[in-house]
């Protein structure tokens, strides 16, 4: 069986970049999605008119590494 849902949705967000160091650098961000479902799609039969909303949240905390930076 296959099955597919599908719609639209818009997303915010930002985030930051801190360099400690030439080739090294800390960053985080934020992402906030909202919006709906609208299709479900099963063994190729669609059905349209749902209205089955979805929201989202992403955070993301890393670390960024340019060797080829440190070579300057």
């Amino acid at each position: 069986m296959d099955l597919e849902i599908s719609g639209g949705g818009f997303t915010f967000g930002g985030g930051v970049k801190y360099h400690v160091a030439p080739a090294w650098a800390l960053g985080a961000s934020l992402r906030w999605t909202v919006g709906e479902f609208s299709t479900v799609k099963v063994n190729n039969v669609s059905v349209d008119g749902f209205e089955i909303d979805a929201t989202s949240t992403r955070l993301t905390v890393g670390v960024t590494w340019r060797p080829m930076l440190a070579r300057r």
